[in-house]
């Protein structure tokens, strides 16, 4: 049975998809990047996980 991410904060995922198309395409989606944006609590992590799991971002996390 495949693993799927999980966040315990889905808010944050919520909140960091519809403001997605106000902000530039960055090189790369990681943990500073997301500190830089806000997402400062360690329940704001996975977002990143997920995001490779819908194929927004590939396995080194640069925006698809």
């Amino acid at each position: 049975m495949p693993d799927y991410p999980y966040i315990l904060k889905p808010n944050s995922l919520r909140d960091f998809l519809s403001n997605i198309h106000e902000r530039p395409e960055p090189p790369k989606i990681t943990l500073k990047y997301l500190k830089s944006l806000g997402y400062t609590s360690s329940n704001d992590r996975p977002i990143i996980s997920v995001l490779k799991f819908i194929n927004f971002v590939d396995r080194r996390g640069v925006p698809t």
